[in-house]
């Protein structure tokens, strides 16, 4: 039999608070940046930002694009009262965070964790009565036209009281908006560089693989390339209410080829994290 995990859920339900700093300090030790970001800078913004707008002892949380579920188990090992979804478009991998936290983080898999497949424009309809769903940085890969869509969508499946945190980061128009930055981190590249030169940096770049580089310049190509205007727009137009809004700029300043093109703001504006309200 293999051994047990030093901490299981029944004593996470306890709600020892040594337990659960035991939880936090196997969080912390992890290595890769950025699943530990993850685990610990994702949760705790958005526990942070959404405050007591949620009652976080008991309540249905929805992970909308939640990749391999990572944040997703750190809700749910935090929360053991609450039930939390995750549904991404990617068919999720049902030994990932059977090894995350088997395997490296000596922990027993939230049983209150449930990962879906969802197609495009779709939740399992299973799935409603939430009362905190978020996504991180996800609507940037929408396409531009189904932004509001998608929006809606999570707004129909809130309960009345629900609660919508969305961030996004890096902006498209920000100075690391191409997500490409372990291949060419000069600011801007994407939109100072011909895009076949920048596609001959990514295949040229010893920095991924190339099942990786492929991956990463699709998802470049696919970008929707919204500002942050265009996020509270579409937010609106599914009729959210917007609650609290942060903006957060960069300090590097634009070149005039840039400002003659693009708007400052665009240009400086980093990240935007929303509360959205029904």
């Amino acid at each position: 039999m293999p051994p047990q995990p030093a901490v299981s859920i029944n004593q996470i339900k306890s709600g020892d608070p040594f337990v659960l700093q035991t939880v936090e300090d196997k969080f912390i030790q992890v290595s890769d940046a950025g699943v530990r970001a993850r685990l610990i800078h994702e949760y705790k913004t958005i526990r942070n930002s959404v405050g007591n707008l949620a009652n976080w002892q008991s309540c249905r949380i929805l992970d909308f694009g939640c990749g391999q579920g990572i944040a997703a188990a750190s809700f749910a090992i935090r929360h053991s009262q609450s039930q939390v979804y995750g549904a991404d478009v990617v068919t999720p991998s049902n030994n990932y965070i059977a090894q995350l936290f088997g395997r490296q983080l000596d922990l027993a898999v939230p049983a209150n964790l449930e990962i879906n497949l969802m197609t495009a424009g779709s939740l399992p309809p299973h799935i409603r009565n939430i009362d905190l769903a978020y996504a991180w940085s996800v609507f940037e890969h929408i396409n531009f036209t189904d932004l509001t869509t998608h929006m809606k969508l999570v707004y129909e499946r809130l309960n009345a009281n629900g609660v919508f945190f969305l961030q996004i980061k890096p902006l498209y128009y920000s100075p690391q908006g191409s997500h490409l930055y372990r291949y060419d981190g000069t600011p801007w590249v994407h939109l100072l560089v011909q895009h076949d030169a920048l596609k001959a940096i990514v295949e040229a770049s010893p920095a991924a693989n190339s099942e990786t580089r492929a991956r990463e310049w699709h998802q470049y190509e696919t970008l929707n390339r919204a500002t942050a205007d265009d996020i509270v727009a579409a937010a609106i137009a599914a009729q959210f209410k917007v609650h609290t809004e942060l903006r957060r700029t960069t300090q590097l300043i634009p070149c005039q080829r840039l400002t003659r093109t693009f708007t400052l703001e665009a240009l400086t504006t980093e990240e935007i994290q929303l509360v959205l309200c029904k």
